[in-house]
Order: C-alpha cells, then sequence, then structure tokens
C-alpha cells in the first residue's frame, strides 16, 4: 500500500481504543425509532453526536427534520481537485432491546464481553459510522488531500421504512453519485450460510433483490338473508383459484438466481381481509401477494407475469377480480468491475489476507428505494454479522469494528485521492 495510507492505517491501530469507546458511546446514546417505543426520544442525540463529529472533521453539515426532534443529516466533504463522487449511507435508529430478554450484557450497555462489543446498533447501523468516521480522521491526521466529493448521509426512520429518513431526504437533497456504500454488516452465521446460498464467509454485496407489493381484490354480493340463492361470497370466489394460485407460487419458489441465489420465498400471500362484516357472507376479499425481485429479473416483467397469470385464473373459474399493484422497488444489480467494489475487495485483503466474495443478496435494504430511484450504483461492505441486526444481544468483535475502519480507510483514501 501507498505509504501514506500506510501511515493512516497505522493511525487506525494506534487510536483503536478510541474508536472503541467512540463505538460505545453510540451504543449508549439511545435512538430507538419512537415507533418501537414510544418512551423513545428518538434519534435526535445520536444526530447531535455525528453532527459535532463530521463538523470537527471539516465536512459540511445541513439537516433536515421531517419530524421534530428527529434531524436526518447530509455531510459533504469536496475535494481540492476533480474526481469521483461517492456517497456513504447507514442510518441512525435502532430497535428496541431488553434486559429480561436474556442479553449478556445491557441491550444499551456497550459492554465488551469476550472481545465482543455488546448493544443495539453494535451492527445495525452505528459501527459504520463509528468506522467510516475513524477512516476520515486518519486521512485527515496524514494530511491526506481528497478529490471528488463524499457525501454522507445519516437517516431516521429506517426501521420504520425510512418514511421520516431517506425518503424525505431523497425529496430535498441533491444525492446524485457516481456510486454509493451502504455501511451494512455483511457477514453471515454458518448456520444463515447454508440457507443464503450465494454468500461467502465474508461479503461485497453488489445486487441487492427488489420488491413487489400486490393485491388481488374478488367482488362478491351479500343480499338480504331472505333473497334465495344469490348471494356470492367474496372469500369463496377467491378460493377457487387458490389451487392454480399455489402452484404458481411453488413453481416461482422453485427458482434459484444465480446472482443473489436462495433466500425466504421469492412469493407469498402475506394476509387476506374480508368485508365489510364477519357475519355476513363477503362482499370483498383482499388477498395480499408479495413478490421478491432477484438479480436476474426485471421488475415490470415479473409485475407483467403475475398479472397474466391470476387474471387467466379468475377468467378461468369465472371469478370477479383484478391484480393491482400497491407498490414496486426495482432490484439493484452492480458491475464487479466497479471502482468501489475492486478497492473495497483490494483493500480487505491487504487488511486481512482475504478477499471477500463479490455477490447478491436475495433481500432488499433501507437504501434501496432510493438507490433505485436514483440509479445510484450502489454496494454494502462491512465486516460483522448480518445475522445480528434485530437480535438478542446484538454484538460486534471488536476486531471486526477495526479492520472496516482500515478497509473503509484505505479504499476512500485511494478513490478520492487527488
Amino acid at each position: 500500500m501507498a505509504n501514506d495510507l500506510s501511515k493512516a492505517v497505522a493511525y487506525i491501530d494506534d487510536h483503536r481504543d478510541d474508536l472503541i469507546k467512540l463505538m460505545q458511546t453510540m451504543i449508549r446514546t439511545k435512538s430507538v425509532n419512537p415507533a418501537l417505543d414510544p418512551t423513545s426520544e428518538g434519534e435526535g442525540k445520536m444526530a447531535q453526536l455525528m453532527i459535532e463529529e463530521l463538523t470537527d472533521l471539516g465536512l459540511t453539515v445541513e439537516t433536515l427534520e421531517a419530524v421534530k426532534g428527529r434531524p436526518n443529516i447530509v455531510a459533504r466533504l469536496k475535494g481540492s481537485k476533480p474526481g469521483p463522487r461517492i456517497l456513504f449511507n447507514a442510518h441512525l435508529d435502532t430497535v428496541n432491546g431488553k434486559v429480561e430478554d436474556g442479553w449478556v450484557a445491557g441491550p444499551f450497555s456497550g459492554d465488551i464481553v469476550d472481545g465482543f462489543i455488546y448493544g443495539r446498533g453494535a451492527c445495525d447501523h452505528k459501527s459504520p459510522l463509528a468506522e467510516m468516521l475513524y477512516a476520515l480522521k486518519a486521512l485527515r491526521a496524514i494530511g491526506h488531500e481528497f478529490a471528488g466529493e463524499l457525501i454522507i448521509v445519516c437517516d431516521v426512520d429506517e426501521e420504520e421504512g425510512g418514511i421520516q429518513g431517506m425518503r424525505k431526504i431523497a425529496e430535498h437533497f441533491d444525492l446524485s453519485s457516481d456510486y454509493a456504500l451502504y455501511g451494512c454488516t455483511t457477514d453471515f452465521f454458518p448456520e444463515a450460510k447454508s440457507f443464503y446460498s450465494a454468500v461467502g464467509d465474508h461479503n461485497i454485496i453488489r445486487a441487492l433483490s427488489g420488491r413487489l407489493q400486490m393485491v388481488l381484490k374478488v367482488k362478491g354480493q351479500s343480499w338480504h338473508t331472505l333473497t334465495p340463492k344469490l348471494d356470492k361470497n367474496a372469500f369463496v370466489e377467491a378460493m377457487k383459484i387458490m389451487p392454480e394460485l399455489q402452484a404458481y407460487i411453488e413453481e416461482t419458489n422453485a427458482f434459484e438466481d444465480p446472482i443473489c441465489g436462495t433466500g425466504h420465498q421469492r412469493m407469498t400471500l402475506s394476509t387476506c381481509e374480508c368485508g365489510p362484516r364477519q357475519s355476513r357472507p363477503a362482499e370483498w376479499c383482499n388477498i395480499y401477494i408479495a413478490r421478491r425481485v432477484d438479480g436476474t429479473e426485471k421488475l415490470e416483467d415479473v409485475e407483467a407475469d403475475i398479472k397474466a397469470r391470476i387474471t387467466a385464473m379468475l377468467k378461468k373459474h369465472g371469478v370477479d377480480g383484478v391484480v393491482e399493484t400497491i407498490r414496486g422497488v426495482p432490484n439493484i444489480v452492480v458491475d464487479e468491475k466497479l471502482p468501489l467494489i475492486q478497492e473495497l475487495a483490494k483493500a480487505a485483503e491487504e487488511i486481512t489476507g482475504e478477499r471477500p466474495k463479490v455477490t447478491g443478496w436475495p433481500a432488499s435494504v433501507g437504501i434501496s428505494q432510493l438507490l433505485a430511484a436514483k440509479s445510484i450504483p450502489s454496494v454494502l461492505f462491512a465486516y460483522g454479522v448480518i445475522n445480528m441486526h434485530h437480535a438478542v444481544n446484538e454484538r460486534l468483535a471488536v476486531e471486526n469494528l477495526i479492520r472496516t475502519a482500515k478497509v473503509y480507510c484505505l479504499a476512500f483514501g485511494r478513490l478520492l485521492s487527488a
């Protein structure tokens, strides 16, 4: 590695205790999404911590409060020369945690037990924020001359869909970038690796599945109880196509995507509701359909196929119904030759001696809707176990904290070098 960047890596080694303390402080700075805990003050204190750190590093910081006391952050570091524009994102909010659930250390303690830092945010997603801050501290410490632009986005409300966070940010800020890194742990427990066929021990994620939410609306007719034989129960009508619909679902779920591999069911019926009253034959029945859109698929093709197949079933059985799309998020697939991927892989190999697997995930993540809308080539990477997200005893190995900071330092130092 270049001499100056080796000094930056050495800086992280020399300040590892400071990085660990920052990570502990972040965990102890509770930022539970208020939708998940009505007593939570939200992300305000965590946001203030980030604002102070980013400002001290010389970034220009802007905030946006869609809800009072819950500021989203967009910070920019502009280099002295032209270069790539790179977006980095990790969210500020966490899910809740309760001691009585069986935590080894308190869910907001930040305590270190057997080499692991425990608490909410250890993996999801405060560790990438601490790691990026120390990558920048190290680069600043050696007088690194930046080119291009780094945009750091810290959003609220990710755990509840980003309505007050990423969606608002995308409406108010210019986030156009050459590529983006979503700071997210990308390792798997061994048991999980057997379930997700595309992943390795350590991964750089270049593909994320999209998703479709659709609804099958079936109409019925409820007459007065003394009007003979004219009722048409919408629920009973919907059941007429269920055997064929289930066969279609099983056919869909049998496919293994070459990029994203296997995971949870690609297509499922998520829920059903009928009305208007439980005491009468249903006048309407809505069956909700969830469909993952994997790396080799196109959202519009999947949507058209579902509508065509189910419409044919309805027609065959004489059922009065229609299939409608509620929401669709396209998948994201990035070329393996993307400079960000190449630099992350190279840096990881230099730091650990092992090159991560460049692969896809059969899932979407919080930033998916922004990246799909903005068409930003995007990658996920950080050492640490993704299966720890939302888990009791969420924890991150201290060494994963340190080595991710080093990888970020090398990769961004090279990409944004004047």
